[in-house]
């Protein structure tokens, strides 16, 4: 995904919210790839306030159930045949290196949505794990 140099200017690892913007969308389209609901969609938001960056990537497929909610962040689960089971792993890292979070809101027949919050870093990088 290239955006545009301007796009936001976010003292953050690019590589690592890239990755996390890939690993969501790219579950978002198989979602939607394995539900017969029309329409289709997933809905791609990105906040910039001063000390937090809000990304959130929502989509209409099937949804998942809470026992499947309780372990989509655990290394090595997945719910797909040929997964691996690091991609959601990575975003709550990710997050957790920046001191943020990783929300999940998903009903099964509706859809999913995620939110990711990242705290900014200070001149000195990122923020110290606790």
């Amino acid at each position: 995904m290239k955006m545009p140099d301007d796009f936001l200017m976010i003292p953050m690892d690019a590589v690592l919210i890239e990755q996390v913007l890939i690993n969501l969308i790219e579950n978002a389209i198989e979602a939607l790839n394995h539900s017969p609901r029309l329409p289709k969609s997933i809905r791609v938001s990105l906040r910039d306030e001063p000390n937090r960056l809000f990304i959130s990537v929502e989509d209409s497929g099937p949804g998942m159930s809470a026992e499947t909610i309780r372990y989509i962040f655990q290394t090595g689960y997945t719910t797909k045949a040929a997964g691996r089971g690091t991609g959601l792993a990575l975003v709550k890292e990710a997050a957790d290196t920046y001191q943020g979070s990783v929300r999940v809101e998903s009903q099964p027949g509706v859809g999913t949505t995620f939110f990711v919050t990242f705290a900014k870093p200070g001149p000195k990088g990122p923020p110290e794990r606790s």
